[in-house]
């Protein structure tokens, strides 16, 4: 098959778009799968499936990686002992996957609501509600896991201080 310069310009236009939007495909997998070389295997195998989708002008080649990103991570069982939500926050493990397919593509990868509706498949009105569950999720992740510390009863037994013997403390 002999590339003609139509294909040609859409191939080397689809490699730059590509190239501007990789590293938030792979994040988007990463936070979703939790592990290195199946994120990178995953926004290989999207970008891959989303240029037929692109020479067919089916939209925003950014929003078309990401979608398929969302579609394969959903056919593969997230490992959430290994997320970094989880590491960073033990809230992170109480998100169930629209919140956090929500959460990462507008707080990490920086999508607007319109574009993660479009890459989600939800109306804007479940996105808004995902990302507010999620945030309450997290917040009261670090309320549990940092509790207030009570001033007025944290030591109640009296506390012995010791000088050692030769040191300027004694003197």
């Amino acid at each position: 098959m002999v590339a003609t310069s139509s294909s040609t310009d859409h191939l080397s236009r689809f490699n730059h778009l590509v190239l501007q939007c990789q590293e938030d495909a792979y994040t988007l997998a990463w936070y979703l799968l939790g592990d290195e070389a199946k994120a990178a295997a995953t926004t290989q195998a999207a970008v891959s499936a989303a240029y037929p989708l692109f020479i067919a002008n089916s939209g925003d080649c950014k929003l078309l990686i990401l979608k398929r990103v969302i579609q394969l991570c959903q056919g593969q069982k997230a490992a959430q002992e290994t997320l970094m939500l989880s590491r960073a926050q033990p809230a992170g493990r109480s998100l169930n996957e629209p919140e956090r397919q929500a959460l990462v593509l507008i707080e990490i990868v920086n999508l607007t609501y319109q574009d993660t509706a479009v890459v989600t498949g939800r109306p804007v009105c479940e996105i808004s509600g995902l990302l507010g569950q999620a945030r309450r999720k997290i917040a009261h992740g670090w309320l549990l896991r940092d509790p207030p510390v009570d001033f007025d009863h944290a030591a109640q037994d009296p506390v012995e201080i010791r000088c050692i013997p030769g040191s300027s403390a004694n003197k």
